[in-house]
């Protein structure tokens, strides 16, 4: 199957593979954007940047790359204990085209 908006690739260290999404990914792997806690049990606040909060569309994608959720960030606090257990990656992008990837784990 091909997936073309993720390159899959190993985590220095770690024998967890790791998706990396577009090309306005954060340097060195700090971000002004926070999920917690994590894992979670898919209800979870997050943490936009302060005053751009509207500006941000959410969206969370399973390791296979299907979208299993998305929504404009009107609200910090995410709720999708719908789905199953397990990895998944939460892509929030602005409308400046800059784009946050953040790995996410649901447990239950």
């Amino acid at each position: 199957m091909n997936f073309p908006h993720f390159r899959l690739g190993r985590m220095q260290g770690s024998a967890c593979d790791t998706v990396y999404t577009g090309t306005n990914e954060v340097a060195g792997g700090k971000s002004e954007i926070k999920i917690f806690p994590n894992p979670n049990n898919g209800a979870f606040p997050i943490v936009l940047p302060t005053g751009q909060e509207a500006d941000w569309n959410l969206e969370i994608f399973d390791l296979s790359g299907r979208s299993r959720w998305q929504a404009k960030a009107f609200t910090t606090n995410v709720q999708v204990s719908n789905l199953p257990a397990g990895f998944y990656i939460l892509v929030c992008r602005n409308s400046d085209g800059r784009e946050v990837s953040l790995r996410l784990i649901i447990q239950h």
